[in-house]
């Protein structure tokens, strides 16, 4: 891969009102080096947090995994469900988009073989 490739990442996250849930989601973001945040749109009327980042593919993918499991820990610790003994998973699959020999343009295969799952 380039190693002057950069992506853009914009996930939301279930959490749009307390700012200290927030901040500890995209902490895990500014962890990863070679990742800049761009922004962070909380949204109190749909209980959502848009979140923008840019890096490095591997350096995205690491950061977005990191605050997808913090984000699920947090719901954990937050929820009823938590309280009833239910456990949260959260799978998340790191994409990678190949172009063949042969495949026209706007063609591509997507692999999602190296999933990993989370357990909280």
């Amino acid at each position: 891969m380039n190693k002057n490739a950069l992506i853009e990442c914009v996930p939301n996250f279930s959490e749009g009102v307390d700012l200290g849930i927030i901040k500890q989601i995209t902490d895990q973001i500014e962890l990863v080096d070679g990742v800049m945040l761009l922004d962070v749109d909380p949204g109190k009327a749909t209980n959502r947090t848009v979140v923008t980042f840019v890096g490095h593919p591997d350096a995205v993918i690491e950061a977005a995994f990191l605050a997808i499991k913090k984000a699920a820990e947090l719901a954990k610790k937050n929820s009823k469900a938590d309280k009833q003994g239910k456990s949260t998973v959260v799978y998340c699959k790191r994409k990678f988009v190949r172009k063949r020999q042969g495949m026209n343009d706007g063609q591509v295969e997507v692999d999602y073989t190296n999933s990993e799952e989370i357990k909280v």
